[in-house]
């Protein structure tokens, strides 16, 4: 099982990097019973692993999700917007997105904060 599973590992993140190099939006998302809710932001640092620019994976994780399922109200920071961030310490662009969990410094839902 745990041969199939760094197969099918690889297999997905060769996909994942050809998907991106071929211009195909990708967004972030949970299957919600893979994973513990609140322990997704690991998928950001494997889309930047897999070929990704910090960018793209950060917007993978906002505003393209938030097109791909036709929500204007999320994924950005505008006026009339829900307000759902997450803000992290240091310039992610010039550092990377590594370890991002022990960099949540706050998170707000609805424009109210919650941890």
């Amino acid at each position: 099982m745990v041969e199939k599973a760094r197969r099918v590992a690889q297999a997905h993140s060769a996909s994942v990097a050809k998907a991106h190099d071929a211009g195909v939006k990708i967004a972030m998302g949970t299957d919600a019973g893979v994973g513990a809710h609140g322990e997704n932001l690991e998928e950001i640092e494997l889309m930047a692993a897999n070929g990704m620019s910090t960018a793209h994976a950060l917007r993978a994780a906002t505003s393209t999700a938030a097109q791909l399922i036709e929500e204007p109200c999320l994924g950005n920071l505008e006026r009339g917007a829900t307000a759902d961030l997450v803000l992290l310490q240091g310039d992610l662009h010039r550092e990377g997105v590594t370890q991002l969990r022990g960099r949540v410094r706050g998170v707000w839902q609805a424009g109210e904060r919650v941890r």
